[in-house]
């Protein structure tokens, strides 16, 4: 009982410190969001009408202003194109399909059932954000626990997810904190499903299903294709230990983490192609692989400039972390497969994708949080929670100036 009231008002503290920085940032520096509130008639008549539902409950007009100026700052970033997917339920450009749609269609399903005002789908966006970010500590709390058996490891671990790198980005209605607490249920299914001592399936049934979650996770974002390597990993033990016909779950549940990823490629082939030509042409007709390379510049040391150096400084510490993680758990056989996909995601992230997105989207794996928990690490973890407090504030008040990292 302790240990949820403190992680709930550790919670509500950070969120509570996220907003009022938010409502104290009076301009932002790019002015796509503010044209696009000011000059939509529609969104004017929905701020009009947002600030009489809010006069309605007798607030005064200042606390007015601060509610209405916080929910316009968390319209940063990827959240323009979030909150318009919100509203509409559909994408009108090509590279608008790399967002994914589990995301914004659980938040346009849930909004538009209980208002279209666009202020109030933002307040719900940032709701379930909240809400998944929660449920994202609980699991690690229980995947932690599972895993290392021991309750204090998985009390701090939970504590440590709350104050995660990711920070304002699991307030903003982004896809993070969904992805995050769809992976960490997967993972938990996957733990109680699988035992690595005596290389046997407990349940066909939660370990198929860990599968389909890493699958929806994937629709929500991309980066959970590398759960994949988990079921890779349990096929290769089982094969390399003769157990033939128990191989074929794991290689079951891979399909299905898979089959999410296909259906994600195949809905815009068949939208926009055979007309569209280009990617359509390509051997392998992915518009998210090819979106990520001419939208994103993503690719192969294709972010090594000296203009990026900034935004290798911004990442440097979650690079630490996961770097630091993975030397110390090199040699854990209970999360090896974690680890892998660990290190894929720290590979790719440094060589191949824009760097600065690794402090918001390392938010799905648990490892950083596991490094930090462990008794003997208590020194690290008071400075690394030292840190994330003041990263938090600086992030959150640049993210509401619309300013890097995103």
């Amino acid at each position: 009982m302790k240990f949820a009231v403190k992680l709930v008002t550790i919670f509500v503290l950070i969120k509570s410190i996220e907003v009022v920085v938010l409502s104290q940032v009076a301009t932002q520096f790019d002015t796509s969001t503010a044209l696009h509130l000011e000059k939509t008639p529609a969104i004017l008549s929905d701020k009009h009408e947002f600030v009489l539902d809010l006069q309605h409950f007798r607030l005064n007009k200042l606390l007015i202003t601060y509610i209405t100026n916080t929910v316009e700052r968390l319209v940063s970033w990827d959240a323009v194109y979030f909150v318009d997917f919100f509203k509409s339920g559909t994408v009108d450009y090509e590279q608008h399909w790399v967002f994914g749609p589990a995301w914004w269609r659980l938040v346009h399903v849930v909004g538009t059932r209980l208002t279209s005002n666009y202020y109030w789908v933002i307040i719900i966006g940032f709701l379930i954000t909240g809400i998944c970010h929660f449920g994202t500590s609980v699991m690690v709390y229980f995947l932690t626990k599972s895993i290392f058996q021991d309750e204090q490891m998985g009390q701090r671990a939970a504590l440590l997810s709350v104050l995660s790198p990711a920070g304002v980005f699991l307030t903003s209605p982004y896809s993070e904190s969904l992805c995050s607490f769809l992976t960490m249920c997967g993972l938990f299914l996957h733990e109680q499903s699988f035992d690595r001592a005596t290389l046997t399936v407990k349940s066909k049934v939660f370990y198929l299903f860990s599968g389909v979650l890493f699958g929806i996770s994937l629709t929500v974002r991309s980066n959970a294709l590398l759960l994949g390597a988990i079921f890779a990993y349990d096929f290769a033990i089982l094969a390399y230990s003769k157990l033939f016909l128990l191989s074929l779950v794991p290689l079951a549940s891979g399909a299905l983490t898979g089959s999410f990823f296909v259906w994600l490629n195949y809905l815009p082939y068949k939208e926009l192609c055979p007309e569209r030509g280009e990617w359509c042409d390509s051997a392998i007709p992915s518009l998210m692989l090819y979106a990520q390379a001419h939208h994103w510049n993503n690719g192969f040391l294709k972010y090594w400039t000296p203009n990026n150096i900034p935004n290798f400084l911004f990442a440097l510490p979650t690079i630490y972390l996961f770097s630091a993680s993975l030397w110390e758990f090199r040699s854990e056989k209970r999360i090896q497969s974690t680890v892998i996909v660990s290190l894929l995601f720290l590979v790719l992230n440094v060589t191949s994708w824009n760097v600065q997105i690794i402090t918001r989207i390392s938010s799905f794996l648990p490892i950083g949080y596991w490094y930090l928990a462990q008794e003997h690490k208590q020194v690290s973890r008071t400075r690394w929670v030292t840190w994330s407090v003041i990263w938090i504030i600086v992030q959150t008040g640049l993210f509401g100036m619309f300013l890097p990292p995103a």
